[in-house]
């Protein structure tokens, strides 16, 4: 009986150690794996948080690039370029001038009658400009070519003869603008502007067509002529205009803007030597700018 009872005990031990080891066992592994699970997870957050600091930094040089506050190097070129003070403008027009004291001085001469008009006539306008500045006030020059001149028609009637004679100026200036422009929505973007200043130009060429015709009263007969002469030497090499205009920007894009232009231009010194004859004439012009 007492050895079968050390054997149950036996028994009854060794069972007790099989089972606390096994336990032992089993609990360190799962202590072991669930150390490498927060590994992996403390890992994971780690790639997550550099993931989302390097998405952040994107955006915000992105933001930059339309923004002001700019430091990455990656965006340093676009605000060089959008901070130029210098927009070039190519541009093409339209004039339609008068020479002002032509008709008066005809008609005091008396010897055409007094049925006379001074139609206005049209020309060409072309050049380039430059805008120097960025802010609402920017400064025009440039090179502009243009022409001014005028026509001037007449009813002859006398005893003798009546008829009609015409008359056509035609001038050719290259001038230097020097205006001053004001940009109501800054000068880079969709707005109205206005602006005023000088022209001083020089003459290039000058040439006045005549023509007439008449037809005699008594015999019936008829006749007529026209001729084309230079007259650039009976003119001043330098005229100076002022010019008043205003006209409009429209934004194509931050470096490149269509514009829309028309002035007012008044000679302030008489273009010939001898008589008091002035330029005058609009002048409407369209361009377009392109940031440097």
């Amino acid at each position: 009986m007492k050895n079968n009872l050390k054997f149950l005990l036996g028994v009854v031990l060794t069972c007790a150690f099989y089972i606390s080891s096994t336990a032992g066992y089993a609990l360190t592994t799962q202590n072991s794996k669930s150390s490498k699970k927060l590994a992996a997870g403390k890992k994971k957050a780690t790639k997550k948080r550099a993931l989302n600091k390097r998405k952040k930094l994107r955006l915000k040089q992105t933001s930059n690039l339309t923004g002001k506050n700019t430091s990455s190097a990656l965006v340093r070129p676009l605000r060089r370029k959008q901070d130029s003070i210098f927009k070039i403008i190519p541009t093409l027009g339209y004039v339609s001038t008068t020479v002002n004291g032509m008709l008066d001085y005809e008609l005091k001469s008396g010897e055409q009658g007094n049925d006379a008009y001074q139609p206005w006539q049209g020309g060409f306008g072309a050049g380039i400009l430059v805008d120097v500045g960025h802010s609402n006030f920017v400064f025009e020059t440039g090179l502009l070519y243009h022409q001014m001149g005028s026509k001037l028609k007449i009813n002859i009637e006398s005893n003798l003869n009546n008829g009609s004679a015409n008359s056509e100026l035609k001038l050719e200036y290259l001038a230097i603008p020097l205006v001053a422009k004001y940009n109501f929505s800054g000068a880079r973007r969709t707005g109205i502007f206005i602006k005023g200043g000088l022209l001083p130009s020089l003459l290039l060429d000058a040439k006045e067509k005549s023509s007439y015709s008449k037809r005699a009263l008594e015999s019936g007969l008829t006749s007529s002529d026209s001729t084309t002469k230079s007259i650039k030497n009976d003119l001043k090499e330098i005229d100076v205009l002022g010019t008043l205009g205003a006209g409009i920007n429209i934004n194509m894009s931050p470096s490149s803007v269509f514009l829309f232009d028309a002035s007012y231009n008044y000679g302030f010194t008489q273009i010939t030597k001898d008589k008091d004859f002035k330029n005058e004439g609009f002048l409407f012009l369209l361009g377009a700018a392109f940031t440097l």
